[in-house]
């Protein structure tokens, strides 16, 4: 995913065009341009585990993360800005920062040279011998980088590449100076373990030079010895050996005791830059103030108005970032003004100055940065209450809401049962009642035909099979004619034998035969 937030080969940048991908990183991502036939580096700020594209601009996954994301960006260009004035083997020169396509663009010289990582994997361990021509340039530029006020914080064997005369350079600076609070948690100063101080994972710890102290010692540690220091999240619990004896002795004793110095979990205990540079064997004062030029000189590119504008403003932004950078304390370095070439190729020793310390700011963006994480985690905490009192409140009108369904589904289950009861109730009284009526009908009947068998000497309910057949229902008999008289004529019968007869029931229910032939 992050390969695919790449610009495609081809894409104009402000006037450079994409020719290849160098490099995709977890924020920013390196591509191949060309500046007047001489190859050079551009470097986009691209964070992107937190960004889309949207054509060619970069845009935030979350809406709300915008003005963290801008901090970021803003962040990103007064560290470049910063570092565009040093001019130093020992530091990828600085060509251009300006910003395009809604992002950040940094413009370097292109180091075609192994990473000092694969040399590491390569040989194991360096000599003795190598490590002053290896590592005092890169010393050196650091110290100007921290008189300028800016830390690396991300120094490790990755970021340095090595120059055609065996000394390393570093490539690029690491991607934050404060805690940033993005909405898929808190972003703390990036690095890379074992090269990483202890300040730099926890959180409102200072970082500053002897951050980048703890880095140095570490690779320097690493290129002795043939082998990385634990990380120091593991050392809290275990002492680290010294240089000298994990290096088998080949380490000089000076060296091994400032890079074990150098190491100390406590940032107030490391020693200075000037100690590991005394002790490579570089002089003592070799480090002065950086120069007080302007910014450096940019190759002619294709510029329009608003962007040198913005660039100007930038320029100023990364001055005022370089005096309010991070709370200083006076130090007793010397600092270097090496003479660069245009190329980087040669070197020549840096002359001794006397350095005034560097300046103190009491309140620097880094502490305003962690002041205002320090406000939105209290802003937070809020939040969490208050989503917790309206979950509780939620619950509570839940639970009326399941109690109130539940009561009156009692009651309509009650209503269900009293309505089943009085039908049950009305069912047997109506069975009852007809129960009553079938008894009474059938004391009459047996009245009648009581009567009958009394009074008649032809009851008719002997003309009846189910002897039923009484006045009251002779009429139901079909063909049946009531007589003015009341008497109720049967209509004729056949007999077994052929012959027909037919009978009249009077109103005591006695038959008479009327005909018979």
């Amino acid at each position: 995913m992050a390969a695919e937030l790449a610009l495609p080969v081809g894409t104009e940048v402000a006037g450079l065009v994409i020719e290849k991908i160098l490099e995709v990183g977890p924020y920013d991502t390196d591509y191949l341009v060309h500046v007047d036939g001489t190859p050079r580096r551009l470097k986009e700020f691209l964070p992107t585990q937190w960004s889309l594209r949207d054509g060619v601009q970069p845009q935030p996954r979350d809406a709300e993360d915008r003005g963290a994301m801008r901090w970021w960006l803003r962040s990103f260009m007064d560290r470049w800005q910063a570092a565009a004035r040093i001019r130093h083997p020992g530091f990828s020169q600085v060509f251009q920062v300006f910003e395009a396509n809604a992002t950040a663009y940094v413009l370097t010289e292109l180091l075609p040279g192994e990473t000092l990582d694969q040399l590491l994997q390569r040989v194991g361990a360096v000599e003795p011998t190598r490590l002053q021509p290896l590592f005092v340039p890169l010393l050196e530029a650091v110290g100007l980088l921290h008189a300028a006020g800016l830390a690396p914080l991300d120094l490790n064997p990755g970021r340095l590449r090595l120059r055609a005369d065996g000394s390393a350079c570093l490539a690029t600076l690491g991607s934050l100076r404060a805690p940033l609070r993005l909405q898929s948690g808190l972003l703390m100063t990036t690095g890379t373990p074992p090269y990483l101080a202890p300040e730099q994972v926890q959180a409102g710890a200072a970082v500053g030079p002897a951050t980048d102290i703890y880095a140095l010692a570490a690779m320097l540690h690493r290129a002795v010895s043939g082998h990385a220091i634990p990380a120091s999240a593991q050392r809290a619990g275990g002492a680290l050996t010294p240089l000298a004896q994990a290096s088998d002795g080949r380490c000089p004793e000076a060296l091994a005791a400032a890079v074990d110095a150098g190491l100390e979990l406590e940032s107030a205990k490391r020693p200075q830059l000037t100690t590991l540079l005394t002790a490579l064997g570089a002089p003592a004062d070799a480090i002065v103030a950086p120069p007080a030029s302007a910014s450096p000189a940019a190759p002619a590119l294709r510029r329009r108005g608003p962007m040198l504008a913005a660039a100007g403003l930038a320029a100023v932004v990364a001055a005022i970032a370089a005096v309010l950078w991070w709370p200083r304390h006076p130090q007793p370095e010397a600092a270097v003004s090496p003479a660069a070439s245009a190329s980087g190729s040669t070197v020549s020793r840096p002359t001794v100055a006397a350095v005034p310390p560097i300046a103190t700011a009491q309140v620097g963006l880094d502490q305003l940065a962690i002041e205002l994480l320090k406000k939105q985690q209290a802003l937070d905490a809020q939040r969490a209450q208050l989503e917790a009192e309206v979950q509780k409140l939620q619950q509570q009108l839940q639970a009326q809401r399941l109690k109130a369904q539940q009561e009156a589904e009692a009651a309509a289950q009650e209503a269900l049962q009293r309505a089943q009861q009085q039908a049950a109730e009305a069912q047997a009284k109506k069975q009852q009642e007809a129960a009553e009526r079938a008894a009474a009908e059938a004391r009459h009947v047996a009245e009648v035909v009581a009567r009958a068998n009394k009074n008649c000497s032809l009851p008719a309910p002997r003309l009846s099979v189910d002897n039923n057949l009484i006045y009251d229902n002779a009429l139901q008999v079909p063909g049946a004619l009531k007589l003015s008289s009341g008497a109720i004529r049967l209509p004729p019968v056949r007999l077994p034998d052929g012959s027909q007869q037919q009978f009249e029931i009077t109103p005591d229910s006695c038959a008479h035969r009327m005909r018979f032939y």
